[in-house]
């Protein structure tokens, strides 16, 4: 998908509480694994300036956590502490591999994987 075609398709808000859950949850998918794919190309670009990458992890650390957050709500799935935490690890260990762990278990890998 190009640039022109994500803003024309942000455009189209849903109409309908109904719509607005499948919309929030197809974001919170699309999200996670646009920050799983960032997590990838840190980690293929090796070694950076270790302040710098501590910083862009952190931040990444807390959107992802606050993306999952949205996924799992959005898929009927409550979250511990304990599995938000492993659930961002496992991201950050296997990138867009652990997005694909991480959506099976939050049950919308069908839409993971038609939505990429």
């Amino acid at each position: 998908m190009n640039r022109k075609e994500l803003i024309d398709e942000e455009k189209v808000l849903p109409q309908s509480p109904i719509e607005m859950a499948s919309w929030v949850r197809e974001r919170s998918i699309r999200t996670v694994r646009q920050l799983s794919e960032v997590i990838s190309i840190l980690r293929a670009e090796g070694e950076q300036g270790a302040e710098v990458r501590s910083d862009v992890h952190f931040a990444l650390s807390g959107a992802l956590a606050n993306s999952l957050k949205l996924l799992s709500f959005a898929s009927g799935y409550h979250l511990s502490p304990e599995e938000l935490s492993q659930m961002v690890g496992v991201i950050y260990e296997h990138g867009v591999g652990g997005f694909e762990e991480v959506a099976m278990r939050l049950e919308c890998q069908e839409e993971a994987v038609s939505h990429s």
